[in-house]
């Protein structure tokens, strides 16, 4: 479980450094100038409302990988592991041994 969350953590840090740097390196300005303006223009409005939109869509493109590697990650945390099946063995070998030795003390006893 510690593994699945520092995966989760690092996966969004990524996610938000990634939209960091792209939000940097645009040339347009930033969204709080244009909402500051109060006497905007429609077409400016327009741009901004485009932008927002392309936001949108990028954060949305985004959230539905990471859904996708959760759900791959929870798929493969469900499978048993080699330790899981190799512990398997050994009760089902354990319990066939005192099977066998209770078999065998009833005989000698007789």
């Amino acid at each position: 479980m510690k593994e699945l969350s520092s995966v989760i953590i690092g996966a969004l840090l990524l996610v938000i450094s990634g939209s960091v740097v792209a939000a940097e390196t645009t040339t347009a300005p930033p969204l709080q100038t244009a909402l500051v303006k109060k006497d905007a223009a429609p077409a400016e409005c327009a741009i901004l409302l485009e932008r927002i939109e392309e936001q949108h869509q990028a954060l949305s493109k985004d959230l539905r990988r990471l859904h996708r590697e959760l759900a791959a990650l929870k798929a493969t945390q469900n499978k048993p592991g080699i330790t899981e099946i190799i512990g398997g063995l050994g009760w089902i070998i354990g319990l066939f041994g005192t099977a066998a030795y209770v078999s065998s003390r009833k005989k000698s006893n007789e």
